[in-house]
């Protein structure tokens, strides 16, 4: 166990940055997050615990101190027990991702399909949309009637796009993915993201371009057409319902709960079973009450099980906004 104190207060966490071909540089404009040498930005891992590393914690007793640590002394003080089971793993990943240009087309195998193939665990994500361009996409679900021989006839004509829901996207809109769901995003899009903890891809179709090495980018089409589900009907639209103010469910899905919290509410987020993720995407705020950390547009906080609800308040008279994660019935 950890001592006593170590889950006094929120655990700020430092986001590992990661370029990407179809990155940009409004993650910098927008939060301060750049890398080395201007080089383009596509995600920013804010809270992870994959093999190749794990969150740090920078900041009050834990400084310096991985995820992977943490659960290794403490699981049940970071991670409570939802439903009477622990976890392994860090079971969510948040991130920031930046699509200046189009990302690719792919998919997201279930549970079952990655433990068999990949050893690791099925993917269902959503986003929220932070910022979109004129003329920017979404693609999100195959058009009824597409089978999978139209499918494989459009990846090699290039003409994928006509199969696709594709949506304007606009700031405020929250797309859900679960697996099996072919999608795509971009050319001028920031995106919050929340997903369970795999980095199972398989891209179906990359817009024919090269990667950062100049060569063409590995596809996976194979198992693409393995793990999609052709008989799943629309996705709501997106765009239904106006964007309401106070704290606000935006999705409840089997592997996590995502909220959305904005002045007028006052009160305190969190909550004893289990962790909850925080991040800040307009604003400055205090998390914690008197003497808890600041944190600002672009910072992400770990809430431990063991810390129960905190106090978040504005700072100034500026507006401002927070997204809260917490882990599903089915994690």
């Amino acid at each position: 166990m950890l001592d006593e104190t170590s889950f006094s207060g929120p655990l700020p966490l430092k986001p590992l940055l990661l370029p990407k071909v179809w990155g940009g540089d409004r993650l910098a404009r927008l939060y301060g997050k750049s890398l080395p040498g201007g080089a383009p930005l596509g995600e920013s891992w804010e809270v992870y615990h994959r093999p190749q590393g794990s969150s740090l914690v920078k900041g009050g007793p834990l400084e310096g101190k991985s995820l992977a640590e943490i659960l290794r002394t403490d699981p049940e003080g970071l991670l409570g027990h939802p439903s009477g089971r622990g976890w392994e793993t860090f079971p969510l990943m948040v991130k920031f991702l930046d699509a200046r240009d189009l990302l690719s087309i792919q998919v997201h195998p279930s549970w079952e399909y990655a433990a068999r193939a990949e050893g690791d665990q099925g993917k269902a994500e959503a986003w929220v949309i932070l910022q979109a361009e004129p003329g920017s996409k979404v693609f999100r679900g195959l058009k009824p009637g597409t089978t999978r021989g139209a499918l494989q006839e459009a990846c090699r004509e290039g003409t994928v796009e006509k199969v696709l829901h594709s949506f304007s996207p606009r700031a405020g809109d929250v797309f859900w993915i679960p697996p099996g769901t072919v999608h795509g995003l971009g050319g001028g899009v920031v995106a919050y993201e929340v997903q369970t903890n795999s980095d199972v891809t398989y891209r179906l179709f990359d817009w024919n371009r090269p990667g950062r090495d100049g060569r063409p980018r590995e596809l996976h089409q194979e198992k693409a057409f393995d793990v999609i589900d052709f008989s799943r009907p629309p996705l709501p639209d997106p765009h239904a319902g106006e964007r309401t103010e106070g704290r606000v469910v935006l999705l409840e899905t089997p592997w996590f709960i995502l909220e959305r919290i904005g002045p007028p509410w006052k009160g305190s987020v969190g909550r004893r079973e289990s962790f909850t993720v925080l991040t800040v995407t307009e604003g400055t705020l205090r998390v914690g009450g008197e003497g808890g950390p600041t944190a600002v547009a672009g910072d992400t906080l770990l809430l431990p099980a063991r810390l129960g609800p905190v106090p978040v308040e504005g700072v100034g008279p500026s507006p401002w906004s927070l997204l809260a994660a917490t882990p599903g019935s089915s994690l």
